[in-house]
């Protein structure tokens, strides 16, 4: 790959005679330049379209998004800072420090526990992302590679879709904060400002995400020492922003250790979280060395064939400077890639944290090829650029509008929370495991006490004044009930929602309640969707009180 073009070369293929005045991509090219911050604020308006377009009313993912929902919605709940937990229980499954779960909670405060407020800070986060691309890209290379970097940035799939700027993840968040480390490294050795921010952003990583910063501290090192930078700085110059480093995670770690009386989670998120990701597969799929070339490929599509193009091409001419810019950037896209490469488990998300750095180079490597281009062909390169874009954006769009509608079953299950079906005093036991995307929406959505079937029954969810609401999948249900005790609260094409009049003496009358219930109880026409739960919500006792708020096979692809 060459070198990248230097802030002062942004005009070079403009030094052209009058004539080329003639041509639509050069007036395209002289508006962009003349009116750099209208179209600056085009492209975050472009952007906030893409991150906030039907945010709350797309489909509740069943990976880590809606699991981390509800873990945040528990510690809101039990006022717990430190120990995050899943269906009451500590969560192990995701070993991750606490500072994720406190920035959904902040949401849930301020907008209610909605799938909107679960998805705000991963969307508020990918906002200042692309902002934050185009004012360095701008400072190091110049406005029309700013502007070219923040459209791609924009429309990048990688970036928006599946575990981005769309979703309850951590990924975006974790974006901002290494974007804004990496920007600090090339001022390191002549700034004490510069090194504190970079150590403050990397124990808020580490806060978040835990050792998905390491491949972007080496990204610091290897910079330091290919630039001849570390010469310039001694090691005391370093020890201010050292120990700002290691006292934050060392703070966290102590005080998870005060909370549990043991390092059992520390040592966990280690053998599991670093080591066993790294050595074995988790979580399913299986392992390539060049998997994430295809998901460059594929979710940053179709940028990757134009830094090709414009490598090949700086190559046969034998261009070989860079600057240190360049070579931050360099190290920023392609030293992680290799490094996730090497690790035994792999997800498109773990690439995240690079898409800003492969805009830049994007943005620098097409404007290089325009600029090396014969006068006749400039206008392709430009249509193809155009084209590029516009693909992208389309492919958002119908990923936001239409590939992630919310599905029938969700609906239904949002529905509930519009009817006083389930009182204040009552639990609503499933009579199946819960997926991570069912708890989320009956227990914090909804606001329903919900026990499943793979979740222990204590005394403080079962007491004698409860009654048995009871939760099952359609197919569980075989005939009519035998009993005009059973009333159905609510019906849809995939669940059914009854209550039985009998208030519940212990937790085998729950069993027993099932097995008759699926032996004793055919299928009724129903139709799915909030109409049928209005219509069968009317067998309802009146006066019901309205609702209070009080680990299944997880299979993950590159795709996704």
């Amino acid at each position: 790959m060459t070198a990248l073009a230097p802030a002062t070369n942004e005009c070079a293929w403009h030094s052209r005679p009058r004539a080329t005045a003639r041509y639509w991509h050069y007036r395209v090219g002289r508006f962009v330049l003349r009116n750099y911050h209208k179209c600056a604020t085009l492209i975050l308006a472009l952007a906030l379209l893409n991150c906030f377009w039907r945010l709350s009313s797309s489909v509740v993912s069943d990976l880590d998004e809606a699991r981390y929902g509800v873990a945040a919605s528990e510690m809101l709940h039990n006022h717990s800072a430190l120990v995050a937990t899943y269906a009451g229980r500590p969560e192990y499954w995701n070993l991750k420090p606490p500072l994720g779960y406190w920035m959904q909670e902040v949401a849930y405060r301020a907008f209610g526990p909605t799938v909107f407020a679960m998805r705000l800070p991963a969307a508020l986060c990918a906002l200042v992302v692309i902002a934050l691309t185009i004012a360095v890209c701008r400072r190091w290379y110049g406005r029309r590679p700013a502007l070219l970097a923040g459209l791609i940035l924009t429309t990048c799939f990688g970036l928006v879709s599946h575990h981005g700027a769309r979703s309850g993840d951590l990924d975006s968040a974790l974006t901002l904060i290494l974007l804004v480390a990496v920007v600090q490294v090339p001022t390191l050795a002549q700034s004490a400002r510069s090194r504190l921010i970079w150590a403050g952003m990397f124990a808020l990583g580490f806060l978040l995400k835990s050792f998905a910063i390491l491949p972007f501290m080496a990204i610091t090192a290897v910079y330091l020492v290919w630039s001849g930078d570390w010469r310039r700085s001694g090691w005391r110059d370093w020890m201010p922003a050292m120990a700002l480093l290691l006292s934050l995670i060392s703070a966290w770690v102590l005080a998870r250790f005060w909370v549990d009386g043991s390092m059992y989670f520390v040592d966990r998120m280690v053998r599991e979280d670093l080591l066993g990701r790294s050595t074995s597969l988790i979580d399913g799929g299986t392992y390539r060395p060049w998997a994430y070339l295809a998901v460059l490929l594929d979710r940053f599509a179709p940028w990757p064939l134009f830094i090709m193009a414009a490598a090949l091409l700086g190559k046969s001419r034998r261009e070989a400077s860079q600057t240190n810019y360049s070579r931050l950037v360099l190290l920023w896209a392609l030293l992680p890639l290799a490094a996730l490469s090497i690790a035994r488990t792999q997800h498109h998300w773990y690439l995240d944290p690079t898409y800003p750095a492969w805009a830049m180079l994007a943005a620098t490597a097409s404007l290089k090829l325009l600029a090396r281009t014969a006068q006749s062909g400039r206008a392709a390169v430009v249509s193809l650029l155009v084209l590029g874009v516009l693909f992208c954006e389309a492919r958002v769009l119908v990923r936001a509008g239409l590939t992630d509608r919310r599905p029938a079953n969700q609906v239904f299950l949002m529905s509930l929370h519009d009817h006083a079906l389930v009182g204040a005093d009552e639990t609503i036991h499933a009579a199946f495991p819960l997926s991570h995307s069912e708890r989320f929406i009956l227990q914090v959505v909804d606001g329903y006490r919900i026990v499943d079937s793979d979740q222990p029954r204590t005394a403080a969810l079962l007491t004698p004044s409860d009654y048995r609401v009871l939760l099952l999948r359609r197919a569980q249900v075989a005939a009519e009930p035998g009993s005009p005790a059973w009333r159905t609260l609510a019906a849809g094409a995939d669940y059914v929602l009854m209550k039985d009049v009998a208030p519940v003496l212990d937790a085998s009358d729950i069993s027993n309640a099932v097995a008759a219930l699926a032996g004793g109880i055919g299928q009724r026409p129903c139709v799915s969707g909030p109409c049928s739960v209005a219509a069968l919500s009317m067998k309802s006792a009146a006066g019901q009180g309205a609702s209070t708020r009080s680990h299944r096979h997880h299979h993950r692809t590159l795709g996704g």
